[in-house]
Order: structure tokens, then sequence, then C-alpha cells
């Protein structure tokens, strides 16, 4: 088996999916920009009629809303959760990087590593 040849040829697939990939972005641009035009001019039509949704024959244009939370003040948002005990509020994720250098064991975690193969061109 040449490993050389076969590390080459991934490097020459990948190149050429990365290409692809570039020449596909540019093709679906307009079509994208075209999108948001439309996507604009149902909304204000639909804000200017008062509605929610419309119906048509082709389908359902409707307007959704989607929430977003920013915690801008940590320690204000922590100090509201201890003293309303409403831990329930918050997700709760472990640093990878910290919980290494912390060198502690924390229980109730579940560790996995999954070996991945990578290439690096010379």
């Amino acid at each position: 088996m040449n490993i050389d040849r076969i590390v080459q040829h991934y490097l020459t697939l990948r190149t050429q999916v990365k290409e692809i990939e570039a020449r596909h972005k540019l093709e679906l641009s307009p079509i994208k920009e075209d999108m948001a035009l439309v996507e604009s001019a149902l909304m204000k039509h639909l804000q200017d009629q008062g509605a929610k949704s419309l119906k048509t024959a082709h389908g359902t244009p409707y307007i959704s809303e989607v929430e977003s939370i920013k915690i801008v003040d940590r320690n204000a948002v922590i100090d509201t959760v201890i003293q309303n005990d409403c831990w329930d509020v918050l997700n709760i994720s472990v640093a990878k990087k910290n919980l290494r250098e912390a060198g502690v064991e924390l229980p109730g975690l579940e560790v996995s590593t999954i070996r991945k193969l990578n290439v690096r061109s010379s």
C-alpha cells in the first residue's frame, strides 16, 4: 500500500470538494438574494395587512417569532438565580479545556474521546 499516493489522492479530493463548494456558493448567491427580497416584500405585505399568515394556492407565507436570550451581566443572572432558587432556568455545561486544566474529576460526567483522522498537506 502506497500511503503517499493515498494521501495525495485524499488531498486532491478535498481540493475538489472545496472548489465545488465555492462554485455552489457563488451559484446560489443571486438566488438567495432574490429570496431575501421576496421574503422582505411578503413580510411587509403581511404587516401592512395586520396578518400573521396568508394562504394562497401555492403556499402560505407566515410570520413566526424566534426568541433569543443573551446574558449581558453574568453575575446579576447568577445572583438572581441563587436568590430565587430557580436553577432550572439555566443550562449547565462543562468547559472541556478548563476541566482538563483543573485536574479534578467531577462526579456525574461521562467523558468520551473520539479518534478522528486528519490529513494535513505538506
